[in-house]
């Protein structure tokens, strides 16, 4: 597999439109839209920490509901695109940095993906899954929200059942 396998692919998801990165022929794909106030990952307050855990929460949630009743494997390989829409009142009306919203929303997307079924996504206190086979990530910065309850992101999830370290298909 190599970087030609890629493909760049307009998409709508949600009310967005935007490019994501994906796998020319993916085994799995998933595209959904999360919509709430996005965490940031340095939270200054005990309003922003409240913030940070639900949207944690309400990402996991939704690609979990989205990916199947089967969680996906962290061995396979994963083209990972993510736009945001930011509503600028909520933040402060400051200059965001999108990197500081990243890690919060790849580390709930892997919950979402590889917990169990009988996991409380409500009561996790790390969501530490393995998502060291994220190689492939594209941000998008959306057009800002119109209102607090306009924003959110889009997931895409592109996904093949593929560990290039023994060049076979996985099950």
């Amino acid at each position: 597999m190599s970087h030609l396998d890629l493909a760049l692919t307009s998409i709508t998801i949600g009310s967005w439109q935007m490019v994501a990165v994906t796998f020319q022929s993916p085994s799995e794909l998933v595209a959904v839209p999360v919509i709430g106030v996005i965490g940031n990952s340095v939270t200054t307050s005990p309003l922003g920490k409240q913030r940070l855990l639900q949207w944690k929460k309400q990402v996991a949630v939704t690609i979990r509901q989205h990916r199947g009743a089967t969680p996906w494997k962290t061995s396979w390989q994963y083209a990972l695109s993510v736009g945001f829409s930011f509503y600028p009142r909520i933040h402060g009306n400051q200059a965001l940095d999108v990197e500081n919203f990243l890690k919060p929303s790849f580390d709930a997307l892997a919950a979402g993906l590889f917990c169990d079924e009988a996991t409380d996504i409500a009561k996790l206190q790390r969501y530490n899954y393995d998502d060291s086979n994220f190689r492939r990530l594209f941000v998008y910065r959306l057009p800002d929200a119109r209102t607090e309850l306009e924003e959110g992101a889009a997931f895409c999830i592109s996904a093949r059942k593929y560990d290039e370290y023994v060049g076979t298909e996985l099950e």
